[in-house]
């Protein structure tokens, strides 16, 4: 069929020309994670251009497969407790649960569905502790993992971003290696991509 029906099977562009493939990959290691708490259709803009595989955006012949649906999108808390939480910054503290499960508290969508307050998901805070290291001014002292993991903290966003050299590529625990091999990345990304950084390949 593809051979001898290729429009038909949407295997040309509208000049009669066979499609090229299109890149099928993520180019950040995060994409994962964040396709994981909805961000394919809460940032689809940035998602579907960088984190395609994630996104389910291709299939495994590289070309393009069925595209994420951005319009209409379930706008509600799923717990009683989200607008307290988004209150007190949980929105960004703890954006891999809130943003999935509190999009209302956290001004992620309008009444029709679509992005409004989205928060800069390259702006955060990896570590809840970020805000008490910055305020002891840590960003100075340890600007190499701070500036990188503690962005919202240390206001190293947008135009006020530094770029640093690469922070050794270490574990900071020495049952890491045994974690990832249980799929801890995975499962508990917001302490395993920052302490287990060479057991989950996320430097070299």
């Amino acid at each position: 069929m593809s051979k001898n029906c290729k429009k038909s099977c949407s295997q040309c562009t509208s000049g009669g020309k066979e499609e090229e493939k299109v890149n099928c990959d993520d180019n950040n290691y995060l994409c994962p994670i964040w396709a994981k708490v909805g961000h394919c259709r809460i940032n689809a803009a940035f998602m579907l251009k960088n984190c395609k595989k994630s996104c389910s955006q291709c299939t495994s012949g590289g070309k393009e497969e069925e595209k994420v649906d951005i319009g209409e999108v379930k706008c509600d808390d799923n717990n009683y407790l989200c607008p307290i939480w988004a209150k007190v910054g949980h929105c960004r503290i703890n954006a891999a649960f809130m943003l999935k499960n509190c999009k209302k508290s956290c001004s992620q969508c309008t009444s029709g569905g679509k992005e409004e307050g989205e928060v800069d998901i390259d702006c955060l805070d990896g570590n809840t502790h970020c805000k008490d290291w910055a305020e002891s001014g840590e960003c100075h002292r340890n600007p190499g993992y701070m500036l990188n993991n503690c962005k919202k903290s240390c206001n190293n966003c947008g135009q006020n971003s530094q770029s640093y050299g690469a922070e050794p590529c270490a574990d900071e625990n020495s049952k890491c290696g045994a974690w990832a091999k249980m799929g801890e990345c995975k499962s508990n990304p917001e302490y395993m991509l920052f302490y287990c950084k060479k057991s989950c390949q996320v430097c070299k």
